[in-house]
C-alpha cells in the first residue's frame, strides 16, 4: 500500500509539473525569438514530438492534429516567424511579460447566422500579434520578422 501511495504521489506531481511546463511555454517561445534561436535551439528548448513542415516544425497538442506551436525558419536556420495557441489566462500574463505598448481592438464578424467578437492585439515595435480563435477558446499569438 505504501508503494502505492508514493507511486500515486509521484505519478500526481509529474502530472502537474507537465502541466506548468506546457502553460509557460509562451516564455519559452518568447526567449527564442529575443535571441533569434536556430531551429536546434528550439527543438532542445521545446523537445522532441514535432512534425516537420515546409520550413519549420509544429508541435501538436496532445492526442491530437491540431498545432498548438509552429516555429519557421530562414535559409540560415534563424526563426523568423513562430505561433503559440494559449488561454485566456496565458495570454493576459504573457502580454504581462512583454515591455510594450499593446494596441487592442475588437471586430464583429458575422459566423453563419450570428456574431462573433474577435479580439486582436499588436505589438507592432516587436512584431508581435494576437487573436482570438472563440471556435477553439483560444488566442493565436504570432510573431513574424
Amino acid at each position: 500500500m505504501r508503494n502505492l501511495n508514493f507511486f500515486l504521489l509521484f505519478t500526481l506531481c509529474a502530472c502537474s509539473s507537465s502541466l506548468q511546463v506546457r502553460d509557460k511555454k509562451y516564455l519559452v517561445l518568447k526567449e527564442l525569438w529575443e535571441k533569434s534561436s536556430k531551429r536546434a535551439e528550439a527543438i532542445k528548448e521545446l523537445g522532441g514530438g514535432f512534425s516537420q513542415v515546409d520550413s519549420g516544425i509544429v508541435y501538436t497538442y496532445p492526442n491530437s492534429k491540431r498545432p498548438e506551436i509552429g516555429l519557421f525558419f530562414d535559409s540560415s536556420d534563424r526563426l523568423i516567424e513562430q505561433f503559440v495557441f494559449i488561454d485566456e489566462k496565458s495570454l493576459v500574463q504573457f502580454k504581462a511579460s512583454i515591455h510594450c505598448k499593446w494596441n487592442e481592438t475588437e471586430e464583429e464578424r458575422a459566423i453563419a447566422h450570428y456574431y462573433r467578437t474577435i479580439k486582436k492585439g499588436s505589438c507592432p515595435k516587436l512584431n508581435i500579434y494576437y487573436e482570438a480563435f472563440p471556435d477553439i477558446n483560444a488566442y493565436e499569438v504570432r510573431w513574424k520578422k
